[in-house]
């Protein structure tokens, strides 16, 4: 569910990455957690018994993971420092989607000479699902001080190495080293083929797919990997410009791994980079015309219809699912329409789907239960939101939603207080450290603001807007250079915010150069949020020049046409700066030539009031 994926929600110069080095990535990241849980099913392989402690080794050892983190805490609670129950914890939290939670606790083990090596090792993992590519670089580095050889310490640097795209020469190294321990390392030959797409070693990237085939086939790998590999060899010969038989890879691929969602997706990205829209939507909608109790396949086509503004479509599609027989196809579709009212921005809708969503699950999980809270809460729901953290067993939970509650009702102070409790255990949310950004920004304290917006934007970038409000603090302060620091990236990343746009007319408009300037028009004005960029320049042009003056430079642009909604700012401006050197009939003139073309325009109708 995609409910917090916005600057709402609590809950992630370079060369752009290939299509086939991103899907190998994605696949050598994935192939890690079975490694290293394959080592847990070394570690912890007794039976059970009457030892609570004995039990949790017993679920890890069976991949049980999200069962045994309840007990794990328990035990925790009655022996803070026990190495044992530490990493026990901190694995079981790595593994069900909480890594910056297992810090923690895997930190707490480390301490232990025993359990230095197996914590480290989960750090490491951590600090990569978290994309902390320095801290993952330092871990490893004193993992293989002490095993030089070891093939999953080897595995976290070049991971980070190649995430950080800092040495891909010495990653490319690691991952043949790896190789040359475990031929038969699945992982290994697939990062070693990302390594060599980054190097521009295309065709040796080609013949390492082929060892990679071969090793998988010999593994005896699952579909899910061998479909990855399928498709991505697709790409390859994409990419080498074989596209004739590109195509035939594909439908190879779709037809032997009919079910599988990358493939799938893959297919239909194929065609959308070729301008073909509409047959890669249609390969969407005949892979779940073969799989209708596909609730992942339903949600990617309603998402796709949704970024082509079909919402009438995608809710068609989702009622589709909601009256299917099959009881989880029917909670998926709720999950579904949960995250389609949210594009539509209908957080009550959303709320009342993703309830309903609950209703085919037997015991919803603890993140399950979070989200519910979540979207109540930014929904205006806050009774209602306190009412279902409070059934959360993990505090950290139950405080990200009170501080949420406490900020909505005005109480910024009760807001930083309860994520001050919040962050130590969850130090990387971006969602909280924005949070207590807006908090401290409320109370006065731009010193801490500042930092926790910087934290967030490390945490992820484009997950909320501190770009934006901390580009906001600076140019406040006249620091036009970390002004743009703080703006440009979170701008690029959503390139529809209209007030991101803005920051930057301005700053480039106040601190140049020109060309800067220039650039940042030319790129404005192609985008839907190009109405409020012209009326910001606009505005910054009758201040230093006079209202004459911009009026001229907003008629200058001659692509512009005021008879567009999306253009209601421009228009707006303009109308403005007519009446102020007294022009009335021709701004009456534009209103009501704007009102003609699209007569039930509320923003059309607003400007001509004003």
């Amino acid at each position: 569910m995609n409910l917090a994926d916005s600057n709402s929600g609590w809950t992630t110069s370079r060369r752009p990455r290939s299509k086939p080095e991103t899907l190998l990535a994605s696949l050598a990241f994935s192939l890690l957690g079975v490694s290293l849980g394959l080592l847990l099913l070394a570690l912890g392989g007794c039976k059970p018994n009457e030892d609570p402690l004995e039990k949790a080794r017993a679920l890890h050892a069976a991949g049980r993971y999200p069962a045994s983190v309840e007990p794990l805490r328990n035990l925790l609670s009655e022996n803070p420092d026990d190495a044992e129950i530490n990493y026990l914890y901190g694995s079981a939290l790595r593994r069900t989607g909480a890594p910056d939670m297992a810090i923690w606790a895997l930190r707490k083990a480390a301490e232990s000479p025993e359990w230095r090596f197996r914590a480290g090792l989960e750090l490491g993992t951590a600090a990569l699902e978290g994309q902390e590519w320095e801290n993952a670089l330092l871990i490893a580095g004193d993992l293989l001080k002490e095993s030089p050889d070891d093939p999953k310490a080897l595995l976290i640097r070049a991971q980070a190495l190649m995430g950080k795209k800092a040495d891909p020469e010495q990653a490319l190294a690691d991952f043949e080293r790896i190789i040359e321990l475990e031929p038969e390392n699945v992982m290994a030959h697939s990062s070693r083929a990302a390594a060599l797409i980054t190097l521009g070693r295309v065709e040796d990237a080609s013949e390492a797919m082929a060892g990679l085939n071969a090793v998988a086939g010999e593994a005896g790998v699952g579909e899910g990997i061998r479909g990855t590999i399928c498709v991505t060899e697709a790409l390859f010969a994409s990419e080498r410009g074989e596209q004739e038989e590109s195509e035939e890879l594909f439908s190879k691929c779709a037809e032997e791994f009919p079910r599988h969602p990358t493939v799938i997706e893959e297919y239909a990205g194929y065609y959308d980079a070729r301008g073909e829209r509409e047959q890669a939507t249609e390969i969407l909608r005949e892979a779940l015309a073969a799989r209708p109790n596909s609730g992942s396949m339903r949600m990617v086509l309603s998402r796709r219809l949704i970024s082509g503004g079909d919402f009438e479509a995608s809710e068609a599609l989702l009622r589709e699912g909601i009256a299917l027989e099959n009881l989880r196809a029917k909670g998926d579709a709720w999950v579904a329409l949960a995250d389609h009212h949210v594009a539509l921005g209908d957080l009550p809708a959303a709320a009342e789907a993703f309830e309903k969503s609950l209703e085919f699950v037997e015991t919803p999980t603890p993140f399950q239960t979070l989200s519910f809270a979540d979207v109540l809460a930014r929904s205006g729901q806050h009774d209602r939101a306190l009412e279902v953290a409070s059934g959360l067993d993990n505090d950290v939970y139950r405080g990200l939603v009170e501080s949420r509650v406490y900020y909505d009702r005005g109480e910024p102070a009760r807001a930083l207080e309860r994520l001050d409790e919040v962050l130590p255990f969850w130090p990387n949310n971006p969602g909280a450290r924005y949070y207590a950004a807006r908090s401290a920004e409320q109370l006065g304290d731009f010193p801490r603001a500042v930092e926790e917006y910087r934290q967030a934007i490390r945490s992820s970038p484009a997950f909320t807007e501190a770009g934006l409000r901390l580009g906001l603090i600076f140019e406040a302060t006249g620091d036009g250079a970390n002004a743009w620091a703080a703006v440009a990236p979170y701008a690029e990343a959503a390139p529809a915010d209209a007030e991101a746009a803005a920051l930057q007319v301005r700053l480039a408009s106040r601190y140049g150069p020109e060309r800067k300037l220039q650039s940042v028009m030319q790129m404005l004005l192609a985008r839907p949020i190009r109405g409020r960029a012209i009326a910001e320049r606009a505005g910054f042009i009758a201040q230093v020049a006079g209202p004459e003056a911009a009026i001229q430079a907003i008629r200058e642009i001659e692509t512009l046409d005021l008879a567009k909604p999306a253009n209601a700012d421009a228009l707006r401006t303009l109308l403005r700066l007519l009446a102020e050197t007294q022009q009335p009939d021709a701004a009456l003139a534009l209103a009501d030539a704007a009102l003609q073309a699209k007569p039930d325009a509320a923003l059309f109708h607003l400007a001509r009031g004003e």
